[in-house]
C-alpha cells in the first residue's frame, strides 16, 4: 500500500511544482523585462524609435506647412533623431520613477529653447515683412503656436502612450500592484524549494526518483510556457494590433515580443534541464541494475571438487 501512496504523492507534488515553476518564470520575466527600465530603453535602439519619431514629425510638419505657413525648416533642429531619443528616454525614465514612487508625475520636461528661438525669429521676420504690428494678438498667436508645437512633439515622442495610460489611471493602479510582483516571485521560489525538498524526503533512498519527478515538472512547465510563446512569436501575432503611428506600433509590439522571447529562452533552458535530469535518472537506474546483475563468482559453500571416498569392506 505504501508504493501507490508514494506514487500519488509524487504526482501531486510534481503538479504543484509545475505551477510554481511557471510562477517563477512569470515573476522573473515581469521583474527582469516588463518592469525593467533598461530593457525598455534597449527597445529605443532595436526598434529604431528615434528615427520613426523623426520621420513622423517631419512628414507632419511638411504637410502642415501649407496650412500654417510655417516651413519645416523652423522645426527641423528640434525634431532630430537625437532630440527624439532624449524625449523617449525621459518619458521611460519618468514612468519607471513614478511606478517606484520616486516622483509624483510622469510629465517630461524637455529643453525647447531652440524651438522657441526659431519660431520667434520666423514670426518676427514674417511680421516685419508683411507689416504686422507686434501687439497682444501677435504675442498670443506666437505663444499658442509654440505651445502647440511643444505638445505635438512630446505626444509623438511618447511612443508607449504613457500619458494616455495615466489619464485612464492604469499607471496608478500598476503602481499600487507593483509590490505583488515581488511577492509572487518570492513565494514561487520558496514554494519550489519546498516541493523539491519534499521530493527528496519522500525518495531519500532513491535519488533516481527525485531526478525523474523533478524532470517531469521541469519538462511540463517548460512545454506549457513554450507552446503559446512560440506561437505568438512565430505567427507575429501582435502585428495584428491596429496602431496608426509607426513609432507606437514598433514600441508596443517590440515590448511584447521581448516578453515572449524571454519566456521562450527560459522554456528552452527548462527543457534542457529536464533532459539532463532524465539522463541522470537513467544513468542511476542503469548503474543500480548493473550492480544487481553482477555474478557472484566467489561464494562460500560451493560444490566441492573432491572425489567421493570409497568404503573398505570388513571381514566377518
Amino acid at each position: 500500500m505504501k508504493r501507490p501512496v508514494s506514487y500519488l504523492t509524487s504526482v501531486i507534488v510534481s503538479l504543484l511544482l509545475i505551477f510554481l515553476l511557471i510562477g517563477v518564470t512569470a515573476g522573473g520575466v515581469a521583474k527582469g523585462i516588463a518592469l525593467n527600465v533598461d530593457a525598455c530603453i534597449k527597445l529605443i535602439e532595436t526598434q529604431e524609435l528615434p528615427k520613426k519619431v523623426h520621420d513622423n514629425l517631419t512628414a507632419y510638419y511638411q504637410e502642415q506647412s501649407n496650412a500654417t505657413g510655417i516651413p519645416l525648416s523652423v522645426y527641423e533642429p528640434s525634431i532630430t533623431e537625437e532630440q527624439a531619443e532624449l524625449m523617449i528616454r525621459s518619458s521611460i525614465d519618468n514612468v519607471f520613477a513614478f511606478l517606484h514612487g520616486e516622483t509624483d508625475s510622469i510629465g517630461v520636461t524637455h529643453d525647447f529653447s531652440r524651438l522657441e528661438a526659431d519660431m520667434t525669429a520666423f514670426f518676427e521676420a514674417y511680421a516685419e515683412e508683411n507689416g504686422y504690428q507686434k501687439d497682444d494678438r501677435y504675442d498670443e498667436v506666437l505663444t499658442n503656436a509654440i505651445t502647440s508645437a511643444k505638445q505635438n512633439i512630446l505626444t509623438t515622442a511618447d511612443v508607449f502612450r504613457f500619458a494616455t495610460l495615466e489619464d485612464s489611471k492604469l499607471l496608478t493602479k500598476a503602481k499600487a500592484a507593483l509590490p505583488l510582483v515581488d511577492y509572487l516571485l518570492i513565494a514561487s521560489i520558496v514554494g519550489t524549494v519546498v516541493m523539491l525538498a519534499l521530493l527528496v524526503l519522500m525518495h531519500r533512498k532513491n535519488l533516481s526518483a527525485v531526478l525523474y519527478w523533478s524532470g517531469c515538472a521541469s519538462f511540463c512547465a517548460s512545454l506549457l510556457m513554450l507552446m503559446p510563446a512560440a506561437y505568438l512569436q512565430e505567427t507575429r501575432w501582435f502585428d495584428r494590433f491596429a496602431l496608426k503611428s509607426d513609432q507606437i506600433f514598433a514600441a508596443v509590439t517590440g515590448y511584447l515580443y521581448s516578453l515572449t522571447g524571454a519566456v521562450i529562452v527560459i522554456a528552452v533552458i527548462g527543457l534542457v534541464l529536464a533532459c539532463l535530469l532524465f539522463g541522470g535518472c537513467a544513468f542511476l537506474q542503469y548503474r543500480a541494475k548493473k550492480s544487481d546483475d553482477t555474478p557472484k563468482s566467489e561464494q562460500s559453500g560451493s560444490v566441492s571438487d573432491a572425489k567421493p571416498s570409497e568404503s573398505v569392506p570388513t571381514q566377518t
